[in-house]
């Protein structure tokens, strides 16, 4: 584990003009929530001001201070960890050999994607400088959530297929194919996908684990499959250069980023009143 610290003014730029680059960068934004039920963002904050023309990618916001990232740092590609409040950067990986991506917290730790010598793409497990492979038998993983029941939900690289996995007894049961990267869990342990049925149709969908049955929810704006779900169940999803929140089964505009020179958000974490999304 490496750790950095930076005194630098730039790392957390409050009511920064977002500039135009083909390099990925996070921001984070406070949620502003009013009683008519609107919503807005305000005080963006760069969080890789550090590594704004490199690929910084995949956030998961942890706490009230601390977002884990992806971001490639020199020939490396690692998980990183960004207190904003502290104004310090933790490489939680360091590793020179392997590429880690989908960071997310796990059992006192964080759980990722490691890409392996063999080109085996397996969820790992690390605390502190300990780590190890959570399911062996599981490869081709691209992007996953560990679900509440234990069970796991995972993207594979064979034709997109959307697999529910139980450890205890190694099955693994394909429930769909052609799905997109975004798979997510609420409160009530129903786990929500992006189902690109034809290049034009791309639907929202939810999966119960009870009765197995997938509801469709209704197309994405711009074809959409970047969306994350809050503590409330709000479902959120970024598309150009607009944030959106699902209600009432309408997509409803909480945010449109062309004023601060966002041409592209892609990944989006919620936690509490903060957002962090990618820009492109």
């Amino acid at each position: 584990m490496r750790f950095y610290t930076l005194f630098l003014i730039n790392f957390i730029c409050f009511n920064h003009l977002i500039s135009q680059t083909s390099a990925h960068n996070v921001y984070l934004f406070d949620i502003m929530s009013y009683s008519d039920g609107s919503k807005t963002l305000a005080n963006p904050k760069l969080l890789t001001k550090f590594n704004e023309n490199n690929y910084n990618n995949q956030p998961y916001i942890k706490d009230a201070s601390t977002v884990l990232i992806t971001a490639d740092i020199g020939n490396q590609t690692d998980i990183l960890s960004l207190n904003w409040k502290q104004k310090n950067i933790t490489n939680l990986t360091n590793t020179k050999n392997f590429k880690e991506y989908s960071p997310r917290p796990h059992n006192g730790g964080i759980s990722f994607v490691k890409v392996e010598s063999d080109g085996s793409q397996r969820i790992w497990h690390q605390k502190g400088n300990e780590s190890n492979v959570l399911f062996p038998d599981l490869k081709d993983v691209g992007y996953y959530t560990i679900a509440k029941n234990g069970k796991v939900y995972a993207f594979l690289l064979d034709n997109h297929k959307f697999v529910e996995y139980t450890p205890s007894t190694k099955n693994r049961k394909v429930i769909i194919d052609r799905i997109g990267r975004s798979i997510h869990e609420d409160s009530q342990g129903n786990i929500y996908f992006i189902h690109k049925f034809k290049p034009q149709f791309i639907y929202l969908k939810k999966y119960s684990p009870n009765d197995a049955k997938i509801q469709s929810l209704g197309s994405t704006p711009g074809a959409s499959e970047d969306f994350t779900i809050d503590g409330n169940n709000t479902i959120w999803l970024a598309s150009a250069n607009k944030i959106y929140i699902f209600k009432n089964r309408t997509w409803v505009e909480v945010a449109d980023l062309k004023n601060l020179g966002v041409s592209k958000v892609t990944r989006i974490s919620v936690r509490g009143n903060q957002i962090a999304v990618v820009t492109e």
